[in-house]
């Protein structure tokens, strides 16, 4: 990618955040996004397209470049060093999933998937052929997932063995569980879907665009933010009954939301070339920038770099400065 985008996004806490991105991007904040420090520097070029934790210390990366490159990265000390693992295929990842407190881990992409149940040290290969052009993949329990496709929801009961098709009717690029029964799916076009029974059936809910949406995150069955292409940020307090639109800072494109309680949010994406957007809300309604200036330095490899906030001068030279939703 030429891109600086960032794709994946988890809080520790409202000062501790990672976050990866595209050509191996990591960046890591311990003062609420006030600076970002890049983490992993020279361990892969392609691009980081999901993010996963299990705990406070111990997160999973994965990426790749189409059919050549699988690329799955492990972090125990909260995101400072990462190491790489072997991966089941030779196929990029689009999203992975990570059973919390467990060493059970669920990674898929184009045409491929696969799982750990030892914390990575082997990965296993996913054969079910339907597994197809895979956006995002999230897993409740060792045996139970979901994946957003291009061509719809699938569900696995047997650990991945089998994928049934819940919903045929895609573009569906994320997802995200609050339990067995309760789910939510957002895609191209401002697709919102929900199921309530383990995805017998799906409900679909009115976003109030036609932009594409990227990502979905739940605190709990009634709130939500979903997030997606032209500074669009959807929340819901109501299990989806309305969604309403709130204010971006910056006209980007959003590809992740993470939620630490019903106050503290971020959400990143791209600015432009080559400027992440990064924004956060401490109030649940107001957002405010932290976009950052992310063309690589001289790399030296596995050197921490600091990246500085851009001055306000700065900002105006960007491609847009506010996008209103």
């Amino acid at each position: 990618a030429t891109d600086k985008a960032i794709y994946g996004t988890h809080c520790f806490d409202s000062s501790n955040c990672l976050l990866v991105g595209a050509e191996g991007v990591i960046l890591k904040t311990t003062d609420s996004g006030a600076t970002f420090i890049k983490k992993g520097v020279g361990l892969t070029s392609d691009d980081l397209n999901s993010l996963s934790c299990t705990s406070s210390t111990t997160c999973y990366a994965v990426g790749g470049y189409w059919v050549d490159r699988s690329v799955i990265l492990k972090t125990i000390d909260g995101g400072n060093t990462w190491n790489p693992q072997t991966s089941a295929n030779t196929y990029e990842m689009n999203g992975i999933s990570c059973i919390g407190g467990s060493n059970v881990c669920y990674a898929a992409g184009w045409t491929k998937a696969q799982k750990t149940l030892d914390g990575g040290i082997t990965w296993a290969p996913l054969t079910d052929p339907s597994i197809w052009n895979t956006n995002d993949i999230y897993c409740i329990n060792p045996t139970t997932c979901y994946l957003a496709l291009d061509e719809g929801i699938r569900k696995t009961t047997d650990g991945g063995t089998s994928w049934s098709l819940l919903y045929s009717g895609g573009p569906f690029r994320g997802v995200h569980c609050l339990d067995a029964s309760t789910c939510y799916v957002v895609g191209s076009f401002g697709k919102i879907y929900k199921t309530i029974n383990g995805g017998t059936n799906w409900t679909s809910q009115a976003s109030g665009t036609t932009q594409s949406l990227r990502e979905v995150y739940c605190l709990d069955t009634s709130n939500c933010y979903t997030v997606g292409n032209g500074g669009i940020i959807r929340k819901t307090v109501d299990g989806g009954t309305n969604w309403s639109g709130q204010t971006s800072p910056l006209l980007a494109g959003f590809y992740s939301v993470f939620s630490l309680d019903s106050n503290n949010s971020y959400a990143a994406g791209l600015y432009s070339t080559p400027y992440a957007a990064i924004i956060k809300t401490t109030n649940g309604t107001n957002w405010t920038s932290l976009h950052y200036y992310l063309q690589n330095p001289t790399v030296i490899p596995n050197t921490s770099l600091a990246y500085t906030r851009l001055s306000s001068f700065q900002e105006t030279l960007g491609a847009g400065s506010t996008g209103t939703v």
